[in-house]
């Protein structure tokens, strides 16, 4: 499973926001970039905590990579290319060969007779659910100290607080 996160939304508003005189000098792209790596850390986290180590590699784990596409997105996951199996590891799998049962006895399932379903380790699905609540309120208090240095005017006007300047044009910003 692979994540994509994307500022093409965010861009738009900065643009807005310029328009009517508000300039937004951060670059999101660099909250971008942190909050994809923190979605591959957790990932590999959660896989860490759920795999035996009997039977693990790290093969799956050391493959999660946080790639920047370009400057407003980024992708998140494994790479399918050297570890053909990380989607069974993510969404669970039918376990169809010969396995030990918890009783000791072995089992040799033939067609779904005998096979059972083994629930998958949901890391990225987990990493996304936890991580992912936190990136909106992070942007948006960016963007929120940004616009409290603003405030309107008798004349309905938008005036820079700090340095007293207005914006040009007619304020479509609600405050």
């Amino acid at each position: 499973m692979k994540l994509r996160l994307s500022l093409l939304g965010m861009n738009e508003t900065i643009k807005n926001l310029k328009d009517v005189g508000i300039v937004i000098e951060k670059d999101f792209s660099i909250e971008l970039v942190d909050n994809a790596y923190a979605i591959r850390d957790k990932a590999k986290e959660i896989l860490e905590g759920k795999t035996n180590p009997m039977y693990s590699t790290g093969k799956l784990r050391d493959s999660i990579r946080a790639d920047i596409l370009d400057k407003d997105r980024v992708s998140i996951g494994p790479d399918m290319r050297e570890v053909p199996y990380a989607e069974w590891v993510e969404f669970g799998h039918w376990m169809t060969g010969p396995w030990v049962a918890k009783s000791g006895k072995k089992i040799i399932a033939k067609g779904n007779k005998g096979a059972r379903w083994w629930e998958g380790h949901h890391y990225m699905e987990g990493a996304w659910l936890e991580i992912s609540p936190t990136i909106i309120p992070k942007i948006a208090k960016s963007l929120e100290q940004k616009l409290n240095s603003f405030a309107r005017t008798k004349t309905n006007q938008l005036r820079n607080i700090r340095t007293g300047g207005y914006s040009k044009g007619k304020s479509l910003i609600k405050l």
